[in-house]
């Protein structure tokens, strides 16, 4: 005998328009992220090739529009207790294939890029630098010069 076990939501009558407060952060890149990009892979692609991140990097060329109502009605069956989706059905997730499909990503790498970095190749100066990623990318994203590590 299976025993089904469904977790009602807080409150049934969700007001979707209370949440757009929440989704007004959206990641946008600095305007000139292409330009910047182009001029460093040209330098680095190589080594991204080898640290198998190039793919995953290029992605960072796509445009990322945001979809308020999408959002607004994924967040309604999100349960933060299971992380995972909750449905009439039953639970749903994402699996690292479904992440594979969406993205064309590698899974399988047998060595992450981080796991193979035998030092640092540079600390951040002050807290100033590390404030937001925005923050470090407007004070180190030049657009002349030779490319460096930082």
């Amino acid at each position: 005998m299976m025993m089904i076990i469904l977790i009602p939501f807080m409150n049934q009558n969700v007001d979707l328009n209370s949440w757009a407060d929440y989704l007004r952060a959206w990641p946008n890149p600095p305007e000139s992220w292409i330009t910047w990009y182009s001029r460093v892979a040209k330098a680095y692609m190589p080594l991204w090739q080898e640290l198998n991140i190039a793919d995953a990097l290029s992605l960072s060329l796509s445009p990322l529009d945001k979809d308020e109502n999408l959002l607004k009605t994924i967040g309604y069956f999100w349960s933060d207790a299971l992380n995972c989706f909750l449905f009439g059905h039953g639970p749903m997730t994402l699996t690292l294939l479904d992440v594979t499909m969406i993205t064309g990503l590698d899974i399988e790498s047998p060595n992450p890029a981080a796991h193979r970095m035998t030092e640092v190749p540079f600390k951040l100066s002050s807290k100033a630098d590390c404030t937001n990623w925005s923050t470090y990318m407007n004070r180190h994203m030049k657009t002349k010069g030779p490319v460096s590590k930082k």
